[in-house]
């Protein structure tokens, strides 16, 4: 991507679709359907007041090789968190916005009637007001001057990399014994990506340079309680929330042309001004830990995404497969917690209400119109397959007339069959007891002969993705099968 900078104008392959009703699929964006592409970012009053240099971040975003619907500038109502004793942000906006506003053709938007909560308020804005979950949005900051072909590149990123967050820069921190060695073997070029810290973190996605995601991504967002040691650190918190749904995030590590303004690099400008700059004052290992300690310290391990795909969720039961929230996480969950066997979004074309959710988390519960379709089943499986498009997603199939049972054997059951799924000879499938598990991948090679398709999802030859992938580690969960087991027949 970065050899694409020079490019005058935007043309990405559909990919599997064809034809102008064939959709993105690769982009998650369905037949008949257009690619819907939004940035956002949200600014300071300081920053807001000068304009000169929000002027220049917005400006490079509306010249944008890749049409952007519109770009929503985040500006929060009220006090202004981080100026001390009485600065708020301003009622009105200032005479260079409005004039911009016009001269962008009204794709320059104000979002207004939010609360300040930091540098991630932009994208906890945008979770609320863009409902499309295809959508694609370019999270930015304010005190960048952005190549032309920024977004341009992220979009081919992510359709060579389906399901996952994509992102310009980040970096990802390893115990201090590894690094050395991943450094030497990584390159200058990957080495100032790499951190030497404590505890394993990462990877984390940096917002300054440029982070995409699907709005469907952000369902559950939520921005850290206050005096978290995270306030100020919108990149750890946001990829913990991505972690969290065992969404992939894929870096570029590459600048990508974009142009950092001074108050950026400058210190001596309007005090706290920038927002990617005084973020920095609290240590970021500390807010790793926090999260660590909330989620467990298996947040940042690279294991695989399951979901369930059911025509109904009744029995309710299927539902104490959805990943637990932080409340119960934090009491201890009793022998469940011994298993990496959870589901992390659940499809149906009847989603129970969500009165009988009860303490589960209902923003993983997705509706699929499947009314009109005389097979359910597969209309349901197409549905799920635009939105999970990870390779080492396992799709979950619970068996047809299932009864009601404890949450312990529905856990040990998903925890077998998923272990068996990424037994490397089952080929990305297995079935037990009824229920069938297969990834994304497989299925992906399985139905498509598009040789592009293929050659992103590895079908042929060598780490071939039908194999499973090899992100789950598959002795650690057996041990831990075992263990339940034992515990299992002690009770009985």
């Amino acid at each position: 991507p970065p050899a694409l900078l020079g490019r005058p104008a935007f043309a990405m392959p559909r990919g599997g679709g064809g034809g102008g009703g064939g959709g993105w699929p690769l982009m998650g964006v369905g037949p008949g359907r257009g690619l819907r592409v939004f940035a956002a970012l949200t600014t300071t009053p300081p920053r807001l007041s000068s304009g000169r240099e929000l002027r220049t971040c917005v400006a490079s975003l509306l010249a944008q090789s890749a049409p952007l619907e519109a770009v929503l500038l985040v500006v929060p109502r009220g006090r202004w968190r981080r100026g001390g004793g009485s600065s708020c942000y301003p009622p009105g906006l200032p005479p260079w916005f409005a004039r911009a506003a016009r001269r962008s053709g009204r794709r320059l938007r104000v979002v207004r009637a939010v609360l300040d909560q930091g540098p991630g308020t932009g994208a906890l804005a945008v979770r609320q007001i863009i409902r499309d979950p295809s959508a694609w949005i370019l999270l930015v900051d304010d005190d960048h001057d952005y190549h032309p072909n920024l977004l341009e590149n992220l979009l081919r990123f992510a359709a060579g990399t389906p399901g996952s967050v994509v992102a310009s820069h980040g970096w990802l921190a390893l115990p201090a014994a590894a690094f050395p060695k991943a450094a030497a073997e990584g390159g200058p070029a990957l080495a100032r990506n790499l951190r030497a810290w404590d505890d394993p973190v990462g990877p984390i996605v940096c917002g300054f340079l440029g982070v995409l995601v699907q709005r469907a991504m952000l369902d559950g967002l939520q921005a850290p309680p206050l005096g978290s040691a995270c306030g100020d650190h919108n990149d750890i918190w946001l990829s913990a929330h991505f972690a969290r749904g065992r969404v992939r995030r894929a870096l570029l590590a590459d600048p990508l042309g974009a142009r950092a303004l001074r108050t950026h690099t400058r210190q001596t400008q309007i005090e706290g001004a920038s927002l990617t700059t005084r973020r920095r004052r609290r240590p970021e290992e500390a807010c790793a830990l926090e999260f660590g300690r909330r989620y467990g310290i298996d947040l940042w391990r690279p294991l695989p995404r399951a979901v369930l795909c059911a025509v109904s969720l009744l029995p309710l039961a299927l539902l104490a497969l959805l990943a637990a929230p932080a409340g119960l996480q934090e009491a201890g969950a009793g022998e469940d917690a011994a298993f990496d066997a959870e589901v992390h979004a659940a499809y149906s074309c009847e989603a129970p209400p969500r009165k009988e959710l009860g303490a589960l988390r209902s923003e993983l519960v997705r509706q699929i119109r499947c009314s009109g379709s005389a097979d359910k089943e597969q209309h349901l499986m197409q549905e799920v397959l635009l939105r999970e498009r990870e390779a080492s997603t396992v799709v979950v199939l619970p068996p047809a007339g299932l009864a009601a049972s404890p949450a312990s054997s529905l856990r040990f059951t998903l925890a077998s069959l998923l272990q068996c799924v990424y037994t490397r000879s089952n080929g990305g499938f297995c079935e037990r007891e009824g229920w069938r598990g297969v990834t994304v991948g497989a299925l992906a090679c399985f139905n498509s002969a598009e040789r592009g398709l293929r050659e992103i999802y590895r079908c042929d030859g060598p780490g071939a993705a039908a194999n499973g992938t090899g992100a789950f580690n598959g002795t650690r969960n057996r041990q831990r099968a075992r263990r339940a087991r034992r515990r299992r027949g002690a009770q009985g």
